[in-house]
């Protein structure tokens, strides 16, 4: 019985965080600077992983493992719209990709 609650206050906890790092990142725009060639095809691919680091970076948050949805890696400059899912609430993020 005692597990159950403290289970349940942990749980509580974190769709409570997971709301708040929801609303602080629905709508907002990060760039990542990496190396491209003249056609705008990246040298590596940015995967899932990496846009979480940087938007970690960003905002000072920490996305929990998988908490970003890429159909596939970004392999061009250019911007691309990122889905953030936490538990059942869900946010977009504009990722935009430069040459540096």
């Amino acid at each position: 019985e005692k597990a159950r609650k403290e289970e349940e206050i942990r749980t509580a906890l974190r769709d409570s965080e997971w709301k708040h790092l929801i609303e602080t990142l629905s709508g907002k725009k990060i760039t990542i600077k990496t190396r491209a060639n003249a056609q705008g095809h990246l040298y590596q691919s940015l995967s899932s992983e990496m846009v979480a680091e940087e938007i970690d970076n960003a905002y000072d948050t920490v996305l929990p493992k998988g908490a970003i949805v890429l159909k596939q890696p970004i392999k061009l400059i250019g911007t691309t719209q990122v889905e953030i899912h936490l538990g059942s609430k869900k946010a977009s993020i504009t990722v935009e990709v430069e040459a540096s």
